[in-house]
C-alpha cells in the first residue's frame, strides 16, 4: 500500500505505508528533489531554486563534525508539506571540493561558480530541550537583541541577507497570499542553530521588507532583494519540544 503526499510543486508523491524516516527521505530524493535538477547548477542557482520552494538556506564550508565532506549549502523547511513523518525536511546540497574553501566567506565568494555535485534529503527527529530553557529564555533573547542591533540590519535587504549568511544564519522567505494570489508583504526569515547564545536553542529573525513592487512569485523575491530595504527586525529564541511535554513552544 502507498499513500500520496502533496508537495509544494502541486504534484503528489507516493510514500509506502510503514515507511520510516530514512526510507521517506529516499522517496523524497527520488520523486521530488532529483526532478528539481540541482546537480550541475551553480551553488547560487541551486539556492535560488530551493528558496523558491520555501526553504531557508545557509552555508557549510566544512563539516562541523570534522568529517571529510565537501562544502555544501544546507537548506531546511518546516513544515515541509510531506506530512508528519517528515515534518521538517533538511536538504544538503553538496558542492565541488576545493582546498581554497575553509570559511563561509570563501564559500560565499564562489557561489556563482562552484557546481552542485549531489543533493540529499534528511528527515530529522524533533529536537528536545530541558525545561530550563524556558526560564532562561528572556535573558537569552536580550543577548540576541543586542547582537542583532550590532549587525545593523536596517539597510538594503540584499546586504542584510549576505551579512546574515556570513554570520551562519539560514535565510528564506515567509509569504501569505492575498485574494488576488499576489504575495502580501513577504518577509525575510533567518534562523541559526545552534545560536551560539546560552539558553537560546535557535535564534530566529523575522524582517519586514519594503519591496519595490508587488510579486506573485516566491522565485522573484530573491532577485528583488537588491532593490528592497529592511524596515524592522523581530528577534526571538525558538524553543522546540520540552522534555516531558507533548507540544512545541
Amino acid at each position: 500500500m502507498a499513500c500520496s503526499v502533496l508537495v509544494p510543486g502541486a504534484f503528489a508523491i507516493n510514500i509506502p505505508e510503514g515507511t520510516n524516516k530514512l526510507q521517506a527521505a529516499r522517496e523524497i530524493d527520488k520523486q521530488y528533489l532529483t526532478p528539481l535538477g540541482l546537480k550541475g547548477k551553480t551553488a547560487a542557482q541551486a539556492i535560488k531554486t530551493l528558496l523558491a520552494e520555501g526553504f531557508r538556506c545557509g552555508l557549510v564550508p566544512v563539516s562541523p563534525l570534522g568529517l571529510n565532506e565537501p562544502p555544501r549549502s544546507k537548506c531546511v523547511k518546516q513544515p515541509s508539506d510531506f506530512g508528519p513523518l517528515c515534518d521538517e525536511l533538511d536538504v544538503s546540497v553538496y558542492l565541488e571540493r576545493s582546498s581554497k574553501i575553509v570559511s563561509r566567506a570563501d564559500l560565499f565568494q564562489q557561489l556563482d561558480t562552484i557546481k552542485v555535485v549531489s543533493a540529499l534529503s534528511f528527515c530529522p527527529y524533533p529536537h528536545e530541550v530541558s525545561a530550563e530553557f524556558l526560564g532562561a529564555r528572556s535573558a537569552a533573547e536580550s543577548t540576541l537583541l543586542h547582537q542583532v542591533h550590532s549587525l545593523e540590519l536596517l539597510r538594503n535587504a540584499k546586504s542584510a541577507y549576505d551579512k546574515l549568511l556570513l554570520e551562519g544564519f539560514y535565510c528564506g522567505f515567509a509569504v501569505d497570499r492575498g485574494p488576488s494570489r499576489s504575495i502580501d508583504s513577504p518577509k525575510l526569515v533567518c534562523t541559526k542553530l545552534p545560536s551560539g547564545i546560552s539558553s537560546c536553542f535557535e535564534s530566529k529573525l523575522v524582517m519586514d521588507i519594503e519591496w519595490p513592487t508587488a510579486t506573485n512569485s516566491i522565485g522573484q523575491l530573491f532577485g528583488a532583494l537588491s532593490s528592497a530595504r529592511v524596515k524592522a527586525v523581530q528577534a526571538s529564541c525558538e524553543v522546540p519540544v520540552v522534555k516531558g511535554r507533548s507540544s512545541s513552544l
